[in-house]
Formats: structure tokens, sequence, C-alpha cells
């Protein structure tokens, strides 16, 4: 066991709750608590009472809660985004019980990697932590400190939809690669639909097309993008379509077959939400996208329209 999540809870029972059901799932990594953002800065800056790294490393993935005292969760969401240090890039999963559209969106705004509400019993918040090992202690890859790299992470936003998690845009330059994945998704019995591209530019055409037609059923809940691609590269799209207000919400999962520390970081940097790793074994495919739906088209909450 060598990864740590950082618990970000003020709540005893809630944290008791989360513990009990991270134990249950078999979550195959350490659990710390932060009692409140304050103490939840201090873990992470490696200050107070955490100097020791070797006793409180740094964490692979940090579940924050937003109603805190001392320091709110977005204002710790705020400073882990702008701390120059590879931190900057962790992993945040919001783990909170607000369902409103201005919190989701303003976690999303500050950069949060994805958004998800607490369950009410024991039993939902195990399946929901299984969920989260599934994807982001299992398959994805966390940003790497190997590499410092710059750039400017997730931009705000300044405009919202409400977008369908029945829609899959998938940008893949290799017909065998996009029919493994399509046939992938047939397995895992996603009812959406799964529109391909082939390059990047054409997927930003698609996605114009989508805004123009200014009906918010039509955005896609997810793109799956290929890094390697003729003309446009992945990296080139990802900071084009977070320029665009209208897009820069949208879940971008990576799914590539580099995974050198700097290609994954500049991923993360450019407003990559996570990082997946190809392969040519359709077993594993099967898997990785089974993962994708359970999580991404299930268990996260997608932006969200706010109404005045």
């Amino acid at each position: 066991m060598n990864q740590t999540v950082l618990l970000v809870e003020d709540d005893l029972a809630d944290s008791k709750l989360i513990r009990r059901a991270f134990d249950k799932a078999e979550v195959a990594a350490r659990l710390v608590r932060a009692r409140d953002g304050d103490d939840a800065v201090a873990y992470l800056d490696g200050t107070g009472p955490y100097t020791d790294r070797d006793e409180h490393p740094s964490p692979t993935l940090v579940l924050l809660d937003i109603k805190l005292p001392r320091r709110s969760g977005f204002e710790v969401l705020s400073w882990i985004r702008r701390d120059m240090r590879p931190l900057r890039r962790t992993p945040v999963v919001m783990l909170t019980s607000s369902r409103h559209a201005v919190d989701i969106n303003r976690a999303y705004e500050l950069g949060a990697n994805a958004y998800t509400v607490k369950p009410d019993t024991q039993a939902d918040m195990i399946r929901l932590l299984g969920a989260i090992q599934s994807f982001w202690i299992q398959s994805s890859e966390p940003p790497l400190v190997a590499s410092a790299g710059g750039g400017a992470g997730n931009a705000p936003v300044a405009r919202t939809h409400q977008v369908t998690p029945r829609r899959v845009l998938l940008i893949e330059d290799d017909p065998a690669d996009a029919a493994l994945i399509t046939r992938a998704f047939d397995r895992a019995q996603f009812a959406g639909s799964i529109e391909h591209v082939l390059n990047a530019r054409a997927g930003l055409e698609w996605l114009r097309r989508r805004i123009s037609l200014d009906d918010p059923g039509e955005f896609p809940g997810l793109v799956l993008l290929d890094l390697k691609l003729p003309g446009m590269s992945g990296l080139e799209f990802l900071r084009e379509m977070r320029s665009m207000h209208e897009l820069r919400q949208i879940p971008v999962v990576v799914l590539a077959t580099a995974h050198d520390a700097d290609t994954i970081n500049r991923a993360y940097e450019q407003g990559a939400n996570s990082y997946l790793v190809k392969t040519p074994d359709p077993d594993e495919v099967n898997r990785l996208i089974q993962f994708v739906k359970q999580y991404w088209l299930s268990v996260n909450q997608g932006m969200a329209s706010v109404t005045s």
C-alpha cells in the first residue's frame, strides 16, 4: 500500500462512515483525515505537525468537503491549484452533500477533477468508494513529480450548460483502437451514443456545432481523447477546448499510449480530468471502459445549469 488518500472532512460521523466504507470496500490506499481547511493546507504543505513526509506522505488523491471550518473546501481547492509545486496537479474529488448547481460549477471553475455527492447509507458509500478506487486508484495515472512543467490548469468558467451523460465524444485516429473502445462500451451496456472523430480539428468542429445549436442536450457528457493525433495534437486540442467558456467544464479523460511523467503532467496542466494508459489487450480495454462508464457516466456530477 503506497498510495495515500487525504480526506478533508470536519463532521466526525461522516468521517467515521467514510472510513468504515473505505475499509469495507478494501481500498488499496492509506486514508488520512484533515479536520478542517487549515489542517488540510498544513498537511498538503508539509508544515506544522506534518513536516515528516515519511510519516505524512503527500496524497495521490484528495477527497474534499465544501463546508469546512476555518477555511472552506473551495478555499483549499483554490490554494492547491495556485501552488507552484507539483502539488497543484494532485487530483481533487469533491465529496460533499451539496447538489446545488452553483456549488458544482464553482468546484469545476476552481479546478476540481470530479464532483461526487455523499450517499446517505453505508452500503451506498461502500459502492461509491469502490467506484473511486476502481477509477482513481487502480486505473487513472496520477500526475507525476518527475516534471514540474507549467501551465494554467483548469480555467474559470463564465457560462455553463447542463449536459447529458448519454453521449461520449471519442477522438481517436486509429480505426482499430476506436473499434476496440466502441465495442468495450457496448459490452459495458452503455445506453448512450459514441460520437467518433478521427482528429482533434474534427473534434473541435463537432463541439463548435454543438455550441451553435445552443441546446444543452447536444453537449457530450464526456470526451475521450487520444494525444498522438494527425495535425493538431491532443494537448493542443485540450488547450483550445478549455479556452472556450462553453466547454471548460466538460470532463476530458485522456486515453493514450504515453505514460511518461512529462506527458501526463502536461495533460493535467492543460485541463485533463484524468489520464488512462491505452492498451491493445481487449480485456484490459473492456475493464478500463467499464470503470469509465461506472465513474464518469454514473457517479460523477457533471456541470449543471444555474437558474436565476
